[in-house]
C-alpha cells in the first residue's frame, strides 16, 4: 500500500474505530452485519440469509450484496485512515460471477492503494451454502477520506 506506516492506524485503533461503526444506527445493525475478522487494510463481514434479504428464488438481493460490500469497502478504509477521518464511497463497481445463494454471505475488503486522501478497496463476494463456500462477484471501491463527527 502507498501510505506511510506512521499515518496508520494500529491494529487495535482498527479493530476499536470498526467495532465503533458497526455498532452505530445504519445497514450494519439493521441487517445483522457482523465483524468476522479486522485488521488495518482486510476486513471480512458476514449476514445470515433473512427474508429482507433475498429476492426471488431465495437469491441474495444485488442490493444487499453491494450494501455488504460497501460496509467492508468503509471499514476497510477506514482502518487505514488517520485516527479522526473515515471513509466516504466516491464509487462501487459489482461485478456479479455467479449467483448468490445460501445461508450466509460473505464480504472480503482488502484495501490495494491507499493514501492520505484516498483508498481504493476491493471486495470479494463469497456465499455459503450446504454445498461448501464459494466466489459469487467482486467488487471495486473508490472512497475518500472525510472528518469524522460522531
Amino acid at each position: 500500500m502507498d501510505q506511510q506506516p506512521a499515518d496508520r492506524r494500529t491494529p487495535e485503533q482498527a479493530q476499536e474505530i470498526i467495532a465503533r461503526l458497526s455498532a452505530m444506527p445504519g445497514f450494519a445493525l439493521a441487517h445483522g452485519v457482523e465483524t468476522v475478522a479486522a485488521e488495518p487494510g482486510a476486513v471480512t463481514l458476514a449476514v445470515r440469509s433473512r427474508p429482507d434479504l433475498r429476492y426471488l428464488n431465495n437469491y441474495f438481493h444485488g442490493g444487499a450484496i453491494a450494501g455488504l460490500a460497501e460496509q467492508a469497502a468503509i471499514l476497510c478504509a477506514t482502518s487505514v485512515l488517520p485516527e479522526g477521518r473515515i471513509a466516504a464511497t466516491v464509487e462501487l463497481k459489482l461485478n456479479n460471477q455467479r449467483i448468490a445463494t445460501g445461508s450466509r454471505l460473505f464480504a472480503l475488503a482488502r484495501a490495494v492503494s491507499t493514501s492520505p486522501a484516498m483508498v481504493v478497496v476491493e471486495v470479494r463476494i463469497e456465499a455459503e451454502s450446504p454445498a461448501g463456500r464459494g466466489p459469487c462477484g467482486v467488487v471495486m471501491a473508490v472512497l475518500r477520506a472525510v472528518p469524522f463527527v460522531a
